[in-house]
């Protein structure tokens, strides 16, 4: 389970993009985090000068491409450095709710799409307005107290294991320190 690699461009507005998939693949460290520093150079285009030019990496998160499998496009300028993080160790989310027994969000999609863009999207708290933004984007049941439930799988000693994690409002949770935690 990991990153995979979908496509790797850089360029800029006016110029034909230079496809940098492999020079990005070969970046890939053993825990399937990547971090580039942009340059031409350091993408193997040693002909070309660092100006202004714009690396956009898509990448999937799964055990393979295709169904299954979340797709991110992320982006940076020449000097920044990009980087791509999988959720530590192997974590794919199944389900997660949020809300009380009878009235609750799925917000399993929103999950999804945000973790996977930042480090610190891995830590949030429950019910916070940050969260309600981010995730659940309504409060289901105001004035109620609520939980989330995560449901994820995980490899771990390459075999796959099923918990879930289920936390109430203003509860942290932080998925990088991996299963069984909050």
């Amino acid at each position: 389970m990991g990153i995979i690699i979908k496509k790797a461009w850089y360029g800029y507005a006016g110029e034909a993009a230079h496809d940098v998939t492999q020079a990005i693949k070969n970046k890939m460290s053993s825990t399937n985090n990547i971090n580039v520093a942009i340059s031409a150079q350091n993408l193997g285009l040693s002909g070309l000068s660092s100006n202004n030019r714009q690396l956009t990496v898509t990448y999937a998160y799964g055990t393979v491409d295709g169904p299954g499998s979340y797709e991110v496009s992320k982006s940076g300028l020449d000097g920044q450095t990009l980087k791509l993080n999988y959720l530590p160790p192997g974590i794919i989310f199944n389900r997660v709710t949020y809300g009380t027994n009878q009235i609750f969000v799925d917000i399993t999609k929103a999950m999804q799409e945000n973790i996977f863009l930042s480090e610190s999207n891995m830590i949030f708290t429950v019910g916070s307005p940050d969260f309600l933004t981010r995730y659940a984007r309504v409060d289901p049941a105001p004035f109620i107290t609520k939980i989330c439930c995560i449901y994820y799988r995980y490899n771990i000693n390459n075999s796959i294991a099923e918990e879930c994690i289920v936390a109430r409002d203003f509860e942290e949770v932080n998925l990088n320190f991996g299963p069984g935690t909050v």
